[in-house]
């Protein structure tokens, strides 16, 4: 399992995410916050589009 931190930053460092909600439907708690889980790409806790393993290796060498 994944952490929510890390969930947070692969999903702020990538240039594939797409918010699922638009900001109306948002609720206040998670208003304003990247998550792999908040991302259109991310279903059934993986990246259907790959990148999250690509950009967490990235964020781990820096």
């Amino acid at each position: 399992m994944v952490s929510s931190e890390l969930e947070m930053r692969v999903a702020q460092n990538c240039h594939g995410y797409g918010p699922r909600y638009n900001l109306g439907l948002i609720n206040s708690i998670t208003f304003g916050s990247e998550s792999c889980n908040s991302c259109v790409h991310y279903v059934k806790e993986k990246c259907t589009e790959g990148l999250f393993d690509e950009i967490r290796e990235i964020i781990r060498l820096n």
